[in-house]
């Protein structure tokens, strides 16, 4: 299917995009733990998810950009810094993840507004509490002694991103559709 077929599906996810001098520093601190038998993501496509959306037609991804263009003046969110320090292993999925001890509420306060505001396109959402994220190995066997991270790592943020999963041979790659900026970064 072609980009303008109204058919075509794409799947999406609201996401935290890092800027290049974060990108640089979480693919540094990471590339250490990787187990050697896991697949590391892809640095370019490092990323805290928002809110998953599923596959979305282009009339349903349109009502999500719309609803999204009006969440920076929702929130009380500002730029703010996400201290990452905490590692993580699901098993189940087999990742390992790094994500932030304390969760501060300006990124609770964003995902909340965000999906209040999803509430017209008629979006399945997970029921599951939020769980901020970063996924950075897959296909990990087994985590029973993670090793620690060398230092917290400091991620400014200053916006949110609408990205698209595309698949691949062996997982997907993320392509960023759209960005907003947070109040105060404009």
């Amino acid at each position: 299917m072609d980009e303008t077929d109204p058919a075509r599906t794409r799947r999406l996810f609201f996401a935290l995009w890092p800027d290049a001098a974060t990108r640089e520093h979480l693919t540094q601190a990471l590339r250490e733990i990787v187990p050697a038998q896991a697949r590391a993501t892809h640095s370019d496509d490092l990323h805290l998810t928002l809110i998953f959306l599923g596959s979305l037609d282009a009339s349903t991804q349109h009502c999500a950009e719309q609803a999204a263009a009006l969440v920076p003046a929702l929130v009380s969110a500002e730029p703010f810094t996400l201290t990452l320090d905490k590692l993580g292993y699901w098993q189940r999925p087999r990742i390992l993840w790094l994500g932030a001890a304390h969760c501060p509420d300006v990124l609770l306060d964003l995902v909340s507004k965000l999906g209040q505001a999803l509430q017209p396109c008629k979006i399945k959402r997970d029921e599951r509490p939020y769980q901020p994220h970063l996924t950075f190995a897959r296909k990990v066997q087994t985590a029973a002694a993670l090793p620690a991270l060398s230092e917290p790592i400091e991620w400014p943020v200053s916006s949110f991103v609408l990205a698209e999963s595309q698949p691949i041979s062996d997982g997907a790659r993320y392509r960023v559709l759209t960005t907003w900026p947070l109040p105060a970064a404009r």
